[in-house]
């Protein structure tokens, strides 16, 4: 394959020689006027030597382009760790721009093997600015993709699908490459993610990471984790204890599920991990043993009520809400008849399947408009309804606001949440303008706490944590910021899985870096409350299969994609995140292309009729997740 290449200096990693490759996107192949690239060398005022480079795509299609940060491959040492870290800042008119920091692999032969990155080498293009990016490998670990052991690698910066007609400019700094062979003995690393409840009866998820190789080879290892009650030091020891088999990589994370017994006396516990054969006893952290601890997790249902009692069934699945924008009864804002008119019928009936009075489980999201009070009321939209995406005409915005007030009273006792519209970064669901969407976030709030000051309000949800900025800048016409009027924000997540008990990925589309960019987004705009994500699903057209499960996700044995969707549950509650909904539960989409099992999260298949029925294999792992993670142990 034929490249397009540049050299020139760009500070220390080894004798600061690199060289930049351009290739066409679909192809992979470098042609002339694909790619135009431009470097420009200087100092900093510190005196740091920078690279700026500038790529102009003149092709038809999208192309990439790597930076290679070394003239020549660096061998891996087996046992060693390699720590590459770089600052790099970039500006695009392409959103969002992909770039990463990590690692070319090659086989012992010099056959170029595959990439690697893991979340610290991501550039956030959301966030924007100078980020300093970090990419850590260690010699002898196989390739997480197809299982070889590289040889050796190029450092790099790769960017990827740069639109036709794009221009990107980046500048990279400071970069360092070093290796380290000297760990002996065996350390705890800070906890990342310890929840800060549980509730007696739930599952407490953790990852423990463990850095270094011990003295002397161990063979197997038992590890412990047990809650220590803070005012009476009585031991509660969480089963079962974990057998760990340490490798030359140095690197190993001890992945708990444990369930925390019913018989726990509620209040404050030190929790404290152990590996007796290694002399390792560390206090991790303090829990909290309360029955109002959890996670909520529930559905988006299309046709409960409706047509899908008779096409699947009674609902037998276990769940803590329900959201109303999927509902054939409630998406198009149906009860809204006019100006203070009003017919709850259809509303009700929803709200009455779902939920019983003072049993709080509906997440009412107002989002969409009926045409006749749009300010666009013949302008197209995601939901095959004319007007739907537009906000309300201007002389319909206080009426607006009295339909939120009088819907929330007629949902009283059921609300778990209202929510300020749907994906308003797309146009297909918003076209109107930020301080639009911020005037009519400010209005749900108003008219929510008006009726129900405790029910939290969710800020609008992007349809990608990457494309946050657009809510998250909006202001009032009053120039108050949006999130001055949410009580829980985040994105909506879909494609990205969590990983197995033994760390192995289910997908190359990672749960914990959409988890890390929505938390980003929020430190970016100074925002400190609560995360949730309204949808969550997986598509096979999008998904990504991995060495250790190499189907992608919906042609995953019932098992596998049973066990995927578990598992990123409970990556969700460790994390922190208080609430989830499924998308969804009953689609009815037998696309065999993108849901081969009829649904997002594989929770129907296709029988050998060609009937969509509910995978029994996955509904029963959804509900021990509910039982699991959910809220007060479900």
């Amino acid at each position: 394959m034929k490249h397009a290449t540049h050299e020139g200096v760009v500070g220390q990693v080894p004798k600061g020689m690199f060289h930049g490759v351009g290739y066409d996107a679909s192809t992979g192949v470098a042609g002339s006027g694909t790619l135009l690239v431009n470097y420009r060398y200087g100092k900093s005022m510190d005196g740091r030597p920078y690279t700026e480079v500038e790529l102009s795509n003149r092709a038809s299609q999208a192309a990439n382009y790597t930076l290679n940060l070394s003239a020549w491959r660096v061998n891996l040492v087996v046992g060693q760790t390699y720590r590459l870290s770089a600052l790099v800042s970039a500006a695009s008119l392409a959103r969002p721009l992909v770039m990463n920091l990590g690692y070319q692999f090659y086989q012992a032969d010099g056959q170029y093997l595959s990439e690697m990155v893991d979340a610290e080498g991501e550039y956030q293009s959301g966030l924007g600015g100078v980020q300093q990016l970090h990419a850590e490998v260690v010699g002898g670990e196989s390739d997480k993709r197809n299982g070889r052991v590289p040889a050796s690698f190029f450092p790099r910066l790769a960017v990827y699908n740069i639109p036709p007609g794009v221009v990107v400019r980046m500048r990279v700094s400071g970069i360092t490459l070093t290796a380290d062979s000297t760990v002996a003995g065996v350390r705890v690393q800070p906890v990342k993610f310890l929840p800060k409840k549980v509730a007696p009866g739930a599952v407490l998820p953790l990852t423990i990471g463990l850095k270094g190789r011990p003295v002397q080879e161990p063979g197997q290892v038992v590890s412990n984790l047990s809650l220590v009650g803070v005012s009476n030091g009585r031991r509660v020891q969480l089963e079962p204890g974990h057998r760990l088999r340490f490798d030359h990589s140095g690197r190993q994370h001890d992945i708990w599920q444990s369930r925390v017994p019913q018989s726990v006396t509620p209040g404050n516990y030190s929790l404290w991990y152990e590996v007796p054969s290694l002399g390792i006893t560390t206090r991790l952290g303090e829990v909290v043993v309360t029955p109002a601890a959890g996670m909520r997790i529930g559905y988006s249902f299309h046709r409960y009520p409706g047509i899908s009692e008779v096409t699947f069934g009674p609902l037998h699945a276990r769940y803590q809400l329900a959201r109303s924008l999927a509902s054939d009864l409630t998406y198009g804002v149906q009860w809204w008849l006019g100006p203070d008119e009003y017919d709850w019928r259809g509303l009700m009936r929803w709200a009455r399947f779902h939920s019983q009075l003072n049993e709080r489980k509906l997440v009412m999201t107002f989002s969409g408009t009926p045409r006749w009070a749009s300010a666009a009321p013949h302008q197209r939209s995601a939901m095959g309804l004319p007007g739907y995406a537009a906000p309300p005409a201007a002389m319909y915005r206080a009426a607006y606001q009295r339909m939120v007030k009088e819907t929330v009273t007629q949902l009283k006792g059921r609300l778990l949440a209202t929510e300020c519209w749907n994906e308003p970064n797309s146009h297909d669901f918003f076209t109107g303008t930020q301080t639009d969407l911020a005037d009519l976030c400010k209005s749900v709030y108003l008219a929510t706490k008006a009726v129900e000051p405790r029910v939290p309000v969710i800020c609008p949800q992007a349809d990608d944590p990457v494309n946050l900025d657009f809510v998250y800048s909006a202001r009032t016409s009053a120039g108050e910021p949006i999130h001055q009027f949410c009580d829980v924000v985040g994105a909506h997540l879909y494609n990205r899985l969590g990983v197995d008990l033994q760390g192995h990925d289910y997908s190359q589309l990672r749960l914990l870096d959409g988890l890390e960019a929505m938390a980003a987004m929020s430190r970016k705009y100074g925002i400190n409350k609560p995360l949730g994500i309204t949808e969550f699903g997986v598509s096979s057209c999008v998904a990504r299969a991995t060495h250790a499960y190499p189907q992608v996700f919906g042609r995953m044995r019932s098992e596998d994609a049973a066990e995927a969707l578990y598992r990123s549950l409970a990556g969700m509650r460790e994390y922190g995140v208080t609430l989830v909904a499924l998308y969804s539960y009953d689609l009815l989409d037998k696309d065999p292309k993108c849901l081969p099992g009829g649904s997002f999260i594989r929770m129907t298949q296709v029988n050998q009729a060609g009937e969509l029925k509910v995978d029994p294999v996955v509904l029963r792992r959804m509900n021990d997740a509910v039982a699991d993670f959910g809220w007060g142990g479900g």
